[in-house]
Order: structure tokens, then C-alpha cells, then sequence
């Protein structure tokens, strides 16, 4: 429960973006894992055989498609390639467990959750193959709707409270009447009773100031006498904000033009900066400009004129205003269960997911990609390195980009590919090869776009780094 989107702040704990951070200390670049830098094509690429790819029940048998318990449950399917290989399932509810193997026979475990919607399930379990072959398989995975009187339907993080406390709910679907409650204070629901069908039941948190995990139960009991329950683990917070300091901020923008131009209309933007966890607004004032809200959520100041024109040289649209500003440390050893399954449904996911586009000297290039052929050699690589831990994996992405990118400084060439051709660039370029990494395996990862004020109020600089999402905490 809580926003699907909070941000996992790992900069304080001194890894995931420590790319950033060691951006401006460049270091020299080293063998990346497993073998030569990256970047470097001496000769011609040498062409890999086709993989070949089978799957198999434990007993032997040839599978053409798996059939899940719809109660929910474990399946082992047997895999067969000639070269190594990674296995993705697409969505929340089925887990692959190991979700890498090497080339040969490998035994891994399918583990579904139990199917509590209206409609049978289905995905394509994708095996991708990497090293001494290229390809990838798949096979069909189904599994119908476990029947049961309550159907536990959880809107987001299933079966999760943020550790900050917050708001969410479950849908129920039941027969008759029916009382609800929880046995401990720090769960809440509402409404506490109601009839048969199809029911909204609304959960409140409290925080967790505990630095340990902590489950409490949501509890049915029907009008036969019958109860059923489910449990809602809340993890400890693994996060700590700090107040860093008060800046009043003045960003303006002035028009000069000579006395004998006539000018006709006048347009002016400045971006908005908004309340969020890194920072709180006060004070804002903006005189006649006009507040505006993008197609895409982001709100911007605008002054449009037609006449009564400033002076060259004069403020044509300002904005004053005061910001407190805090870090966030990370505990990461309160982190007990780094990878619990994503929504891959929800728009979220798929846009912090997904290739970034932008429009670079009049044409539409890729920023971030997590297609990109480089980007998928050095990540498969590094989720191999991590074990397929996501915290891990995260912290792996970022050693490899501050130990292989030089800190450089470029006017043009800001593509993906660009960037990873010449193995250099500035913060932006880097967070953009660290969010492709993190990408490429399914972890959200979204760009920080920062202003860096003086004492006194006025821009010194800007930065540019990236954040990560872990499901079930932020």
C-alpha cells in the first residue's frame, strides 16, 4: 500500500548511484566483468551459433506449455541449451527461481501466486541466451481461477504496507454477510461489515519506527460462523531524511533587444519546482506569469504578451521562493526481501521501464535504452555477478559505470549510442548508461534533474543523477 512509485534513495548509503557521486572524480577505466573494457571491437565480430532450447517436466517429458495450481504453488521445469542462459516470466504473479543457469541441463522452480481474479492467467516464460550462443525461447504458462468463497484482491505490492504508513486496499468477494478487523492497532479497515459480493475494503498504516519487518492479519468472519484471514507484513524503514538547509531561490529570465526592434508577442517559460522528499516550496511568488500543467503531469510558469513589453534587459518572468532541502540515508541491511515481485501492469512500471526518447539537433535518439546490444552484454554480465539480487544488481550497474565511463564534458553526442561507443560523458550521460543497466533487467529507474543553488539563492551549477525502485519498499 502506498505510492507505487517511491524512490529506493541509495546515494547516502554510498552505492547505485555512486556513479554520480564519483563522476567528478573520474577514475580509470578497467576490465568490466568478465572479460575485455567495454566499448573496445578489435576486428571483425565474430558470429555466434543459434541457441537451442528445450524445456522438460522433471520426469523427462517434452513441454510444450506449463499448467500453474490455480490455489497457487510450485512447478520445477527442467531447461536444456547450449549456452548460458536467463529466464524472465513478465509478470508478478509467477517467480523464477534461480532465473540464470549455464549451458547444459538446469532444473529451476516456478513459484505462482494464487490466481484470486475473475479471469484464467497467462504469460510466456522467456528463456534469452547469452556467451558462447544467441537466442532466446519461450513456453506458454496458464492457470485458472482458484474458487474459494473470499478472493483477496490487493490494489498494489500485494499483501504490503510502506513502511511510512499510508493508505490502500483490498477487494473481497464473498457469499454472505460478513464482519471485518485486524488484531493489531497499527492495521485499520473500513467498512467493518457488509453483505454478499463484490467489496471495496480500504487499509490504513501507521509508520513503522521498528527496525525490523512486522505482519499483522485482516480478518473475515461470516455470517455461518466461518473466518478467513490474510496477512500484511509492513517492512521496517530503511529510509532516513535529514533537514540539509533553507535557501531563498530567485529564477528569472531577461529579455534583451535592441531600442529600434518592434517586438509583436512575447513568450516566456520557466519550469515549476514542486514539494517531493528531496525538498519543500514555501513562499512562492511569480507576479503575473501563469501556472500551467503538461499533457504529462509537470507544471511550468508562462508569460505570454502581446504588449506592455518590459525594457531590454528587464525581468520578463521570475520566480521567488523558499525551499528546505534533506538528504535521505538508506539502510540497507534492513532490506529483507530485495525482490519481490513488480506490477508490470501498472503505467508506472512501464514507463520507468521502457526506452526514453528525445529530440537531439532535430531528430527524435534514444537516451535510454535497455535494448541497446551493449547495454544487454554488460547487464547480463552483472545479474550474473549479483546473483540476480536486485539491490545487488542496482549497486553492481553503478561500480561498473564509475569504473568504466571517463568523466568528460560533450556539446553533442548524448545518444545511448553515442555514449557508449566513446565510453565517456558527464553526469547525464552516465545516469542514462546506469538507468539503461537497471532497466534491462525490469527494475524501475527514473532521472533526478537537479539545480544547485548558492548560499545566497542564485544557480551555480545543475546535476543530473538516477533513483530505483524495490518493490515492497520504495
Amino acid at each position: 500500500m502506498g505510492p507505487v512509485f517511491r524512490r529506493l534513495r541509495v546515494l547516502a548509503a554510498g552505492f547505485a548511484l555512486a556513479c554520480f557521486a564519483l563522476c567528478c572524480n573520474p577514475v580509470e577505466p578497467d576490465n568490466g566483468p568478465g572479460g575485455d573494457t567495454p566499448g573496445t571491437d578489435p576486428g571483425k565480430p565474430t558470429q555466434k551459433p543459434e541457441a537451442v532450447i528445450s524445456f522438460y517436466s522433471i520426469d523427462g517429458t517434452q513441454l510444450s506449455e506449463l499448467i500453474m495450481p490455480p490455489a497457487g504453488g510450485n512447478v520445477q521445469l527442467v531447461i536444456e541449451s547450449n549456452a548460458d542462459w536467463n529466464v524472465f516470466t513478465g509478470v508478478s504473479w509467477l517467480v523464477a527461481t534461480p532465473n540464470f543457469g549455464s549451458e547444459g541441463s538446469s532444473t529451476i522452480t516456478l513459484k505462482a501466486a494464487p490466481n484470486t481474479g475473475l479471469e484464467p492467467l497467462s504469460t510466456e516464460i522467456s528463456v534469452t541466451c547469452f556467451g558462447t550462443a544467441t537466442g532466446s525461447a519461450s513456453i506458454t504458462a496458464t492457470q485458472q481461477v482458484f474458487e474459494a468463497s473470499t478472493k483477496f484482491v490487493f490494489n498494489n505490492d500485494p499483501g504490503y504496507a510502506f513502511a511510512e504508513g499510508g493508505a490502500g486496499y483490498v477487494v473481497i468477494d464473498v457469499e454472505e454477510d460478513w464482519t471485518a478487523s485486524t488484531n493489531l492497532p497499527w492495521l485499520s479497515v473500513s467498512p467493518q461489515s457488509g453483505g454478499p459480493g463484490k467489496v471495496r475494503l480500504d487499509l490504513s498504516s501507521e509508520p513503522n519506527s521498528l527496525t525490523k519487518d512486522r505482519e499483522a492479519e485482516l480478518r473475515l468472519t461470516y455470517s455461518s460462523g466461518k473466518t478467513e484471514s490474510v496477512l500484511i507484513k509492513q517492512h521496517a524503514d530503511v529510509f532516513t531524511k535529514k533537514f540539509v538547509r533553507r535557501a531563498n531561490i530567485l529564477q528569472a529570465h531577461k529579455l534583451y533587444y535592441d531600442s529600434s526592434v518592434k517586438l509583436d508577442m512575447t513568450l516566456m517559460i520557466l519550469p515549476y519546482p514542486e514539494t517531493n522528499q528531496y525538498q519543500v516550496i514555501t513562499n512562492s511568488d511569480f507576479g503575473t506569469a501563469k501556472l500551467c500543467t503538461s499533457d504529462t503531469g509537470f507544471k511550468y510558469l508562462m508569460d505570454y504578451r502581446t504588449s506592455g513589453f518590459p525594457p531590454s534587459g528587464s525581468e520578463f518572468i521570475y520566480h521567488r521562493y523558499t525551499v528546505d532541502f534533506y538528504t535521505f540515508a538508506t539502510s540497507v541491511k534492513l532490506v529483507s526481501e530485495p525482490n519481490l515481485p513488480y506490477d508490470t501492469e501498472s503505467s508506472e512500471y512501464k514507463r520507468f521501464t521502457s526506452v526514453c526518447t528525445a529530440m537531439v539537433d532535430d531528430k527524435w535518439v534514444k537516451i535510454v535504452d535497455p535494448t541497446h546490444p551493449k547495454i544487454v552484454e554488460w547487464s547480463d554480465r552483472l545479474w550474473e555477478k549479483a546473483n540476480g539480487n536486485h539491490l545487488e544488481y542496482a549497486r553492481a550497474c553503478a561500480n561498473f559505470v564509475a569504473q568504466n565511463f571517463k568523466y568528460e564534458i560533450f556539446d553533442f553526442g548524448n545518444s545511448i549510442d553515442e555514449i557508449v561507443q566513446r565510453m565517456s560523458g558527464d553526469c547525464g550521460n552516465m545516469h542514462v548508461v546506469w538507468m539503461s543497466l537497471v532497466r534491462c533487467k525490469g527494475i524501475p529507474a527514473r532521472p533526478i534533474l537537479m539545480l544547485i543553488p548558492s548560499k545566497d539563492g542564485e544557480e551555480i551549477g545543475t546535476h543530473a543523477r538516477g533513483e530505483f525502485y524495490l518493490a515492497g519498499y520504495g
